[in-house]
């Protein structure tokens, strides 16, 4: 009776580690279109066309908003370490008119990792991508997130710079130059500061300063048009009374849930 037991469980034992075996080689050579026909509904606003590859390296031709808008290509690399309950996912989107890439981890205790994000687009191709109405403004945006820690959907950790480049705001039927503008935003334990500058050689000098916790945010921006710029003075002085210099001292502030509720 002993002897038959111990078969059974030898017997067990064997098909078991047949089948993780097995299970493995699915795993390694699982085709992403398979994939994406599981997931692919909760991809965040996204449809992939002509995938390709596997789960763990592939790509897809197409990458279209789900209003159809078409953003280019998408190569990823995915750690088979997602099996242990760690994603490790490297990514990189090429399109005409937006290029994108950057490295999404995302730890056991639900916090999102991010690193070396790099973006280069249009405020009008992000407008279409996330379905809102044309922003009146013109220029080049370029992203750079060297670093970022989200829990819960807020940044504890945050180092990242926004580069705006041939900036322009539409003003009165026309499009007003502002130059090149930078943004320096950084994070520590949740809360987020923000620094604002112009480049010194636009029609805009600007120099601010932003906070921004989880209970509410505020602002504070000097800005004066350059010389032989009234559309851009006139402009400026819908937010605040200019000083005898033409500078306008702007301030904001608010509370963060007034924009949840």
């Amino acid at each position: 009776m002993e002897r038959c037991v111990l078969n059974v469980v030898r017997y067990l034992m064997v098909w078991s580690l047949v089948i993780g075996l097995m299970l493995l080689l699915v795993a390694a050579f699982l085709p992403a279109s398979w994939a994406l026909g599981w997931y692919g509904e909760r991809l965040p606003g996204l449809r992939l066309q002509q995938v390709s590859g596997t789960v763990w390296k592939g790509q897809a031709g197409q990458v279209l908003t789900r209003a159809g808008f078409p953003l280019g290509s998408l190569r990823w690399q995915l750690s088979p370490a997602i099996l242990l309950g760690r994603t490790d996912l490297h990514w990189q989107l090429n399109g005409p008119r937006i290029t994108a890439s950057g490295q999404l981890q995302r730890e056991a205790d639900a916090r999102l990792v991010i690193d070396h994000v790099r973006l280069r687009t249009t405020p009008a191709v992000l407008a279409q991508w996330f379905g809102l109405p044309l922003m009146p403004v013109a220029g080049q945006w370029y992203l750079d997130v060297s670093h970022a820690v989200v829990w819960h959907g807020w940044p504890m950790t945050l180092e990242a710079q926004l580069a705006w480049r041939d900036a322009g705001v539409s003003a009165s039927g026309k499009m007003l130059a502002l130059g090149n503008l930078l943004l320096h935003a950084r994070s520590q334990q949740g809360v987020v500061t923000a620094e604002l500058d112009d480049d010194g050689g636009g029609s805009l000098h600007v120099h601010g300063q932003g906070r921004l916790n989880p209970l509410g945010w505020s602002f504070q921006v000097e800005a004066a048009a350059g010389e032989h710029q009234p559309a851009l003075a006139a402009w400026l002085a819908g937010f605040g009374v200019p000083d005898k210099h033409g500078m306008v001292d702007i301030r904001r502030s608010g509370g963060v849930l007034d924009y949840l509720q």
